[in-house]
C-alpha cells in the first residue's frame, strides 16, 4: 500500500509542478481535464490520510498495522527528514517551500489573485474579474494572467502538500525496509 501511495503522490507532485511551470511560463491558464483535477484531489486526500496514519501509528504499513500484531517502528514528524537524510530531504523541503512561496506570491502580488477571480463575460465586459462583489473589466491578456495566477496558487498548495506526503511516505518505506536489530 505504501508503494502505491508513494507512486501516486509522486505523480501528483510532478503533475502539479508541470502545471505550475506551464502557467508561469505561458502566463495563461493551462487546459487541464476535469478528470485529472478530480484525480489530483483524490490522490491528495488519500496521501494526506496515509501521512496522518503513518505519523500517528508509525511504519509503512500503518493501515495494515491495525490488522497485524507486528510492531512497527515509530516515525515522528521530526524524524522524517532524519530518516530520509541528505539530498532527498533538501529536495522535498525545497519543493514544499517553493510551492508555498508560489501560492503566496500569486495570492498577494499585484496582477495576481489580489485583483479578483476570472468571472467570465458580462454585458458590456468581455473579461471580468470579481473581487468580493466588485467587478472590474480588464483586457484579455490581464484576464488570462489572473487565470494563470489562480492555477499557480492551486498548484503551489498541491506541490507543498505532495512534497510533505512524499517525505512521510518515503521515510516510512525506508524504515520498513531497514533491518531490525
Amino acid at each position: 500500500m505504501g508503494v502505491c501511495v508513494a507512486i501516486s503522490v509522486g505523480a501528483g507532485l510532478v503533475g502539479s509542478t508541470g502545471v505550475a511551470l506551464a502557467a508561469l511560463i505561458r502566463e495563461k491558464p493551462v487546459d487541464v481535464p476535469v478528470v485529472l483535477i478530480g484525480l489530483a484531489f483524490l490522490v491528495l486526500m488519500v496521501g494526506q490520510l496515509w501521512a496522518i496514519l503513518v505519523i500517528l501509528l508509525g511504519g509503512a504499513s500503518a493501515g495494515v498495522r491495525l490488522l497485524r500484531t507486528k510492531e512497527w517502528p515509530q516515525i515522528t514528524l521530526r524524524g522524517v527528514f532524519t530518516i530520509l537524510g541528505g539530498w532527498i530531504s533538501v529536495a522535498l523541503v525545497g519543493l514544499a517551500f517553493s510551492g508555498w512561496l508560489l501560492a503566496m506570491t500569486t495570492a498577494f502580488a499585484p496582477g495576481g489573485l489580489a485583483q479578483g477571480n476570472p468571472d467570465g463575460s458580462r454585458p458590456g465586459c468581455s473579461y471580468a474579474l470579481n473581487n468580493h462583489g466588485e467587478v472590474t473589466c480588464v483586457s484579455q491578456q490581464e484576464y488570462e494572467q489572473v487565470g494563470a495566477s489562480g492555477q499557480q496558487f492551486g498548484a503551489g498548495v498541491l506541490i507543498s502538500l505532495y512534497a510533505f506526503q512524499s517525505a512521510v511516505t518515503l521515510a516510512a518505506l525506508r524504515v520498513k525496509r531497514a533491518p531490525r536489530s
